[in-house]
């Protein structure tokens, strides 16, 4: 144990000479543990976001869409209507149905004009589609009544007073929307997404008059399920149902139907899928730091050679030799990956602030992760290990005579 110690200290003592050069070694390891440990960090700070958003929400819900459509644009082709709400109303197992509509329109005030995100809504069920479905709720003022005309229900972010229009929005107010003056009636709880806080939401009739709508399509119906019912089997139900109506065979649908689990688990795999692949991209430092330390390792060898070639002589064994440069291997590895762990999640930490203080984004929530840290630390000396061995075996092999005699 006292011949190990030896070795770590004069390892130690090794790299502390050098003390420009180990740093630069160093830095390689640094920039790719630091860029893995944000991008894992954020990422799963986002993932924990969404899952308490999609747990707020209700775990019976599915939602009915257009194929193809997408932002706003209705298919041309492919449409639901007022027929589509009524059978799926009549399914076994639904509990409550909302249609609805979407799309980016005008919005004036305070000689302001934006282009935000409009939902018209149902009027006659949106306190049940706040709650079960969107997880909304209203704080400040009430819902759109279903005899309400032009008025509307504002995102948490258009009430603050550094709001988009450069004044606070206020339950009373005034806003035109797509040249239409409507009150604003409600203030919205904040959700943490600015996408989100930035909508607004008016009645269908008041969104097909501003965009002179005349058909009864939709863009999306939600719908939810009895408690006693199978989520899978009523999916299922509503597209076989959907399929008779509109005269199509298995496969061909024009609609797409998913409940909030099967949205869920296809964001988080497209969530992986890019989580891989830039912690890959970032991995490729790390690659770079790991040749970067064999390559000062051969560097010192050559400059130690004698000193390498006294050691031996005065009884130095060849994995003395060994241990002392596989110690300044691991020491440079595990050195960059715990600096590079405490500037990764300084990092995250410090982006997370910022996207909350400047662009209202909070769904980005730190969570230091013991794991994480543990994976880089181990990676670090495993990463050291590899490097420092070839460098190592060459050390311990050389012959006495030959490292005494070199200049």
């Amino acid at each position: 144990m006292s011949k190990l110690i030896d070795n770590f200290n004069l390892a130690f003592k090794n790299l502390k000479r050098e003390k420009l050069r180990s740093l630069l070694t160093m830095l390689a390891i640094i920039i790719g543990i630091t860029s893995v440990v944000a991008l894992i960090s954020l990422g799963q700070g986002l993932q924990n976001f969404m899952k308490e958003e999609y747990s707020s929400l209700s775990a019976n819900a599915i939602i009915i869409t257009p194929r193809g459509s997408m932002l706003g644009i209705i298919d041309t082709k492919n449409k639901l209507t007022d027929k589509d709400v009524e059978i799926i109303k009549h399914i076994d197992g639904i509990d409550f149905v909302s249609p609805g509509m979407y799309k980016f329109g005008r919005h004036e005030f305070n000689k302001q004009l934006k282009y935000l995100q409009i939902i018209g809504v149902d009027s006659s069920n949106i306190e049940t589609l706040f709650l079960k479905v969107f997880g909304l709720n209203i704080e400040e003022g009430r819902i759109i009544k279903k005899d309400d005309k032009h008025t509307i229900i504002i995102g948490n972010l258009l009430a603050e007073e550094d709001s988009t229009f450069g004044k606070k929005l206020k339950v009373g107010d005034t806003i035109k929307v797509e040249n239409k003056d409507f009150k604003v009636v409600g203030i919205l709880s904040q959700v943490g997404n600015p996408s989100d806080d930035m909508q607004t939401y008016i009645s269908i009739n008041d969104f097909r008059e501003i965009f002179n709508i005349k058909d009864d399509s939709y863009q999306y119906i939600f719908a939810t399920i009895n408690d006693n019912a199978d989520l899978n089997k009523v999916t299922e139900k509503i597209k076989e149902e959907l399929r008779k109506a509109h005269n199509l065979e298995k496969g061909d649908e024009d609609f797409t139907v998913q409940n909030y689990q099967e949205i869920m688990e296809t964001f988080l795999s497209i969530f992986s899928v890019i989580a891989l692949f830039l912690t890959s991209i970032a991995g490729i430092s790390l690659i770079v730091g790991g040749i970067g330390i064999s390559n000062t390792m051969f560097t010192s060898i050559l400059e130690k050679t004698r000193e390498i070639g006294v050691m031996k002589a005065v009884g130095a064994t060849n994995q003395d030799i060994a241990i002392i440069f596989l110690i300044e291997s691991v020491l440079l590895s595990a050195s960059g990956g715990i600096i590079g762990t405490i500037i990764g999640y300084a990092t995250s930490m410090f982006i997370s602030f910022i996207a909350a203080k400047y662009f209202a984004f909070t769904m980005l929530k730190i969570i230091i992760s013991p794991s994480i840290i543990l994976f880089t630390f181990l990676f670090s000396i495993l990463l050291g290990l590899l490097s420092g061995y070839f460098p190592a075996k060459r050390a311990s092999q050389m012959i006495v005579s030959e490292a005494l005699r070199y200049e």
